[in-house]
């Protein structure tokens, strides 16, 4: 049985590395953005915003963040998730809420300090 956990979990963790790589193929620099807003000022605020957001996505473990951008960025559901992972619903939930934890707080300590 524990032969089988640790194949499922390595074919999970395989899943959630392409993930990662596919997810860092796409991504465009923060630089590159074109913002369009009001006005000067809200423009810097929501590339900072940007900025905070891509930092705290960085400091999510790899599995949770390869889940966290599955879900929000490849529009994949739960289900889908847990399958190409190896894991039940109940664990992409999990690292669903992890994900929205550590964006919360970064969002929180930018807005308090």
């Amino acid at each position: 049985m524990a032969y089988l956990w640790r194949i499922a979990t390595s074919v999970g963790l395989d899943q959630a590395k392409r993930d990662l790589r596919r997810a860092s193929d796409m991504h465009v620099p923060l630089d590159g953005v074109e913002l369009v807003a009001p006005d000067v000022e809200r423009q810097l605020e929501a590339r900072d915003e940007l900025r905070r957001i891509e930092r705290a996505v960085q400091a999510m473990r790899p599995r949770t963040r390869a889940i966290f951008l599955a879900h929000r960025v490849d529009g994949m559901s739960y289900a889908e998730i847990a399958q190409a992972c190896g894991i039940g619903v109940k664990g992409v939930e999990k690292q669903m809420s992890r994900a929205i934890a550590i964006l919360a707080h970064e969002l929180d300590q930018a807005d308090n300090g």
